[in-house]
């Protein structure tokens, strides 16, 4: 699971980037950043909702847990309150970033990579 986790944020970041450059070659720089931030909101919070799934599932020392929940939910939610509030970016950049990570991940299980 982990490995396609991984492989699903990298194709995220790579997809994301080039859309966000081509949005910002064409004067829609808002929305090209409003996509980079809804992006790397999720991004984020998928890792850690795979961290404290990992510390969970597989039982290791809780030292971490106490770091990703205070990462995950004060500070990480209220960036993105803070982000939603501000109107800088449109609402449908923003949410259009935020379900890239599912719509990659769900197209990395459709389409395999063979080795």
């Amino acid at each position: 699971m982990d490995g396609s986790i991984i492989r699903s944020v990298k194709l995220t970041a790579i997809l994301i980037v080039s859309a966000s450059t081509s949005l910002a070659l064409f004067h829609r720089t808002p929305w090209a950043i409003g996509l980079l931030l809804g992006s790397a909101w999720s991004i984020a919070n998928l890792l850690s909702i795979v961290g404290i799934l990992k510390i969970a599932t597989l039982q290791k020392p809780d030292k971490k847990l106490a770091l990703i929940l205070f990462l995950k939910f004060p500070v990480l939610y209220i960036i993105g309150f803070i982000i939603l509030v501000s109107r800088l970016f449109p609402v449908s950049s923003l949410l259009t970033g935020l379900f890239s990570v599912v719509i990659i991940i769900g197209m990395s299980k459709l389409w395999p990579i063979r080795t």
